[in-house]
């Protein structure tokens, strides 16, 4: 008998032992899901019932100083969708393809993304559709026939002026991201902040009342307003399509400057395209030459010349030399456009006369250093932080050259040997 009660007593206790370490268990498990923090699967559930929409700042305006618009922001709609609700996608996909006159075989494929063997929880479909297409796909959104459709609202890039500073301006990809010109340089200033909001859906993907909800606002983006004036702007393209159009040209350039100011209040380039329709441009129309195109100056540096001649006082307007129509200087021979020379030539007279022998004689008389440090201080070999992109520095040969070379001096009298945009020379 004694032993039969021993047994039963180990029983008990086994029992007992086993049934207090499944209530551990499981007091531990509800330790877990209720005290601690969810684990990654757990989250995963959660982050399937958010539904996450971008609230997307407004980019902001570009003007011209008389704030003539010339980049706007305007209201417009794209069609996305979450895959993971749609539980017909063929029926969904012959929809949308009727009512975005899209071939089904094109949006289908769109509808079964997946990443990791689960689909996607968001793609789009098409961007930037009128405001009539995207009632249309609100009434079936309403009418539940298109479940995980949603309509985002975004701002499309208007160029209303057209053509008009076109390579100043640039212009941005579908996404309002700056590609060129001023919406590329300064893209952080006018891109702003997009906002989200976040909100618990059910499976249906309907709002679940009281659920979770955070909302975090966009901050729109800054305008900028350009020094450049839209009706010099206007005139000056005008004039260069019909220089070009006479001489027969390939291209043209101008730039317009306040000298009392240094603004620019017109840069243009001929051919130019119309920003509205930059994916049909050619990549040699986008080209703000005003600003990186880099080249010998030629007779007009002659005035540069002479300023700094003047200026640290080793030229005088009386101040002469001898053009016979060439000259030798350093084993390399200068000639002048007139070959029988132009004789004795004063310094108004040879910027009058485009004499090069003569401006060649009068650069050498200007020590190296002298002449190196005044051409900085006009601006050239550097950048003049314009704003604009790309803006090319010019090149100069090294002071230490210039001692050495006489003619690389001399070569400077009629503009050679410097390169210089047309941003630098006005």
């Amino acid at each position: 008998m004694s032993t039969i009660s021993d047994i039963t007593l180990r029983r008990c206790r086994l029992f007992f032992s086993l049934f207090v370490f499944v209530l551990i268990v499981y007091a531990l498990m509800l330790v877990r899901i209720q005290a601690l923090p969810p684990p990654a699967a757990t989250k995963s559930a959660l982050n399937w019932r958010i539904r996450r929409e971008v609230m997307p700042a407004r980019r902001g305006a570009i003007y011209t100083r008389d704030m003539t618009p010339l980049a706007i922001s305007v209201p417009h709609y794209s069609i996305c969708a979450d895959p993971y609700l749609i539980r017909d996608p063929d029926n969904v996909a012959h929809r949308l393809s009727l009512l975005l006159n899209m071939p089904y075989e094109e949006v289908r494929p769109k509808l079964a993304i997946t990443k990791r063997g689960r689909p996607l929880r968001f793609v789009w479909i098409k961007r930037q559709v009128t405001e009539k297409i995207a009632k249309a796909i609100q009434a079936q959104i309403k009418a539940k026939t298109l479940r995980g459709v949603f309509i985002r609202r975004e701002c499309k890039r208007v160029y209303p002026s057209g053509r008009l500073a076109c390579q100043v301006v640039g212009f941005t990809n579908v996404d309002n991201v700056g590609c060129e010109g001023i919406e590329w340089k300064w893209n952080d200033v006018l891109a702003g902040i997009d906002g989200e909001r976040r909100q618990e859906v059910n499976a249906r993907a309907e709002p679940i009342p009281n659920g979770y909800y955070e909302e975090r606002p966009p901050v729109d983006g800054k305008d900028i307003i350009l020094t450049i004036d839209s009706v010099i702007q206007m005139h000056v393209e005008k004039v260069l399509r019909d220089v070009m159009k006479q001489a027969d040209a390939k291209g043209a350039t101008a730039v317009v400057m306040d000298i009392r100011t240094g603004e620019l209040l017109a840069v243009a380039n001929q051919p130019d395209f119309d920003l509205n329709q930059y994916r049909t441009s050619r990549p040699e129309c986008r080209e703000n030459k005003a600003a990186h195109f880099e080249y010998e100056p030629g007779s007009v540096f002659k005035l540069i010349i002479a300023a700094i001649g003047l200026e640290v006082g080793y030229l005088t307007e009386s101040s002469r030399a001898y053009c016979n129509g060439n000259r030798k200087i350093g084993g390399m021979k200068i000639s002048c456009w007139v070959s029988s020379g132009h004789g004795w030539q004063s310094l108004s007279d040879a910027i009058k006369n485009s004499c090069n022998v003569a401006m060649a004689q009068f650069a050498m008389r200007i020590p190296p250093d002298a002449l190196y440090k005044y051409i900085l201080k006009f601006g050239f070999a550097k950048r003049l932080g314009s704003g604009l992109p790309q803006e090319a520095p010019g090149w100069l040969d090294p002071l230490s050259t210039w001692r050495s070379s006489k003619i690389r001096r001399a070569n400077l009298g009629y503009g050679y040997g410097i390169l210089v945009t047309p941003l630098q020379l006005p």
